[in-house]
């Protein structure tokens, strides 16, 4: 800024500033150089750099470039790595970039302090984290823990920060969550041409705990072991559906999902001539196989019973009866998804198999896959098939 000029304006109650800048000249970068560099490959921390000989010279690029060589030692274990950049003049409008580093000693995790949890578990918050206490300290499996703890969707907010433990090289972990309702009952009515009119009731609650005790007995209440139980009523002219799941993540304190389930539902709408009651119930366990991937088997049991009336066709007479089948099928799901409940990037793949026997008898083969894309002005886009 050369100079700074008020003016007055043409309404005699305001004043112009007029503010003379003098661009000078663009520089380029000549040269890229790290010292200090000892226990990782320095050709490996300068191709992390966005600064590189060629590229216009940009502060903002040097401060991010500060950030990643922080967040690659991070990720190392060096917590306290310092990083100092210092330009040269290179002659002309050139500058040849060194960034200094005093990398620290290497850190390991000592205590992951735990705090707002009033109603969840401790377990249930530590089993879903990806350090624990021995491990190097990894600043990007602090943010993957970070992440877990959102998508379980307990908390309106996670804080994840590293402090200083009390003995040297080492460092703690403190979490701060805030809860959030985990509860929900929805209600309401529908008509259409299929169902004509019906009712609906469905409660839920992500964050049960089946061994607890209701306040009302003098108990801390049935919520905080992290398990999900749903209860869905519709009753109307032409169907009456009851459903109920129950799933525990974590059987047995390993990373093992077991679901239970049954059903009833009697459907008067597929026909005119027939009716139809299905009653059943499944069992099914999931077992993660790495950060992404999973592996689920589930077994299902079910009576299907078709009440033909006596004005039906012959075809359809021949179809009275109660039928069983039993289902088993098994399914591969691959999810890099950064959420469930409001996707913004990643994806998600499934294959499963499922093969039926007793009275009925088929093999079916299901591929599903979504991808979905961050755009500006934080609208998503996905491609599903």
């Amino acid at each position: 800024v050369t100079d700074v000029a008020r003016e007055t304006a043409a309404d005699g109650d305001k004043v112009d500033l007029v503010i003379y800048l003098s661009e000078g000249d663009k520089y380029t970068v000549n040269s890229v150089d790290a010292t200090g560099i000892e226990v990782v490959d320095q050709a490996d921390v300068i191709s992390r750099l966005e600064m590189q000989p060629g590229s216009v010279y940009s502060s903002q690029c040097i401060k991010n470039d500060i950030k990643a060589l922080r967040k690659y030692y991070g990720n190392n274990g060096y917590t306290n790595a310092r990083v100092m950049p210092r330009i040269t003049s290179a002659g002309g409008t050139s500058v040849d970039i060194q960034y200094e580093v005093s990398e620290g000693v290497q850190s390991t995790v000592e205590l992951i302090n735990i705090s707002g949890n009033d109603i969840t578990q401790d377990k249930v918050i530590r089993r879903e984290l990806a350090l624990a206490p021995g491990d190097v300290f990894n600043q990007d499996l602090m943010e993957v823990s970070r992440n877990r703890l959102l998508g379980l969707g307990y908390f309106e907010t996670v804080e994840v920060t590293p402090t200083a433990a009390a003995t040297p090289h080492h460092t703690d972990i403190n979490i701060s969550v805030r809860e959030q309702s985990t509860g929900s009952i929805n209600f309401g009515a529908a008509f259409s041409s299929v169902d004509n009119i019906y009712g609906l009731i469905e409660l839920t609650q992500t964050n049960f705990n089946i061994r607890g005790k209701p306040r009302f007995l003098g108990g801390e209440g049935m919520r905080g072991a992290g398990q999900k139980i749903r209860l869905n009523l519709r009753a109307g002219a032409e169907r009456q559906d009851v459903a109920i799941d129950f799933t525990e993540p974590w059987l047995f304190d390993r990373r093992l999902s077991l679901g239970v389930g049954g059903y009833f539902r009697d459907l008067q709408f597929y026909s005119d001539y027939y009716d139809q009651r299905d009653a059943g119930g499944y069992i099914s366990l999931r077992k993660p196989l790495g950060e992404f991937s999973s592996l689920s088997l589930k077994v299902t049991g079910e009576n299907i019973e078709v009440d033909v009336d006596s004005d039906a066709s012959d075809e359809l007479k021949e179809e009275d009866g109660s039928y069983t089948r039993g289902l088993v099928g098994l399914t591969y799901l691959y999810d890099t998804r950064d959420s469930q409940y409001l996707t913004r990037r990643g994806h998600v793949l499934s294959a499963s198999i499922d093969g039926s026997f007793g009275d009925v008898s088929n093999v079916a083969v299901t591929l599903r896959g979504s991808k979905y894309f961050l755009l500006p002005l934080d609208t998503i886009f996905s491609v599903s098939g």
